[in-house]
This record gives C-alpha cells, structure tokens and sequence, in this order.
C-alpha cells in the first residue's frame, strides 16, 4: 500500500511536469505561428 501511494505521488508530478512542457510548447506554437503569419 505505501508503495502504492508513492508510485501515484511520482506519477502525478511526472504528468503536472509534462502539462507544464506541452503549455510551453503549445505557447511557442502559437507564437511561431503569429510571427510567420
């Protein structure tokens, strides 16, 4: 069970790690898009 949890604790920060880098990176895109529009 303790095991358990600290898989679910690792998961949730890898997954808030990489809505933080596809914010980014969907950020970027945008910007990308506007200047070469």
């Amino acid at each position: 069970m303790q095991a358990l949890r600290r898989t679910l604790r690792l998961v949730r920060k890898v997954l808030r790690e990489l809505m933080m880098i596809f914010l980014i990176v969907y950020t970027l895109s945008r910007l990308i898009a506007r200047i070469f529009d």
